[in-house]
């Protein structure tokens, strides 16, 4: 296989966190999950997701303390490379709570979502801890409940 970034661009934090999401879609996606999404009978990918949560390949970029493993750019987009082998649906649902969630942490007196709200400080830790990625974005969409 021919990497789209190559190893020399590549620190060796990077080059993990990439070999680490390369074993993760080779051992534990379903082979037959696109398939399934082009049937319909898989609308979101849940358990993707979650699978990818639990092993804290979400968010890559986050803080430590908010969850995340202080990477660089370059190494979540060497984990999209790896993901977006299975197709842009999966890559899309991988890279949502990255690009979410950063609206949040990195910006906390951000755009309002309601004209009264602003994201700060109490929103971060909540979207970044939670347990279950469809609340994180959820939360991340709406605020917190």
């Amino acid at each position: 296989m021919t990497d789209v970034l190559p190893d020399l661009l590549l620190d060796d934090d990077e080059l993990l966190v990439r070999d680490e999401v390369r074993r993760f879609v080779a051992e534990r996606v379903s082979s037959d999950l696109v398939t399934r999404m082009d049937r319909d009978e898989v609308v979101y990918p849940r358990e993707f997701v979650a699978d990818l949560g639990a092993e804290n390949l979400l968010g890559l970029r986050f803080p430590k303390e908010y969850g995340g493993r202080s990477l660089s750019w370059r190494a979540e987009i060497a984990a999209l490379e790896e993901v977006g082998i299975l197709g842009t649906s999966l890559g899309c649902a991988f890279s949502m709570p990255s690009i979410v969630g950063a609206a949040i942490l990195v910006n906390p007196s951000g755009p309002r979502l309601d004209g009264k709200c602003r994201l700060g400080d109490t929103w971060r830790q909540p979207m970044a801890t939670s347990l279950r990625p469809r609340q994180r974005l959820g939360l991340a969409i709406r605020g917190p409940r």
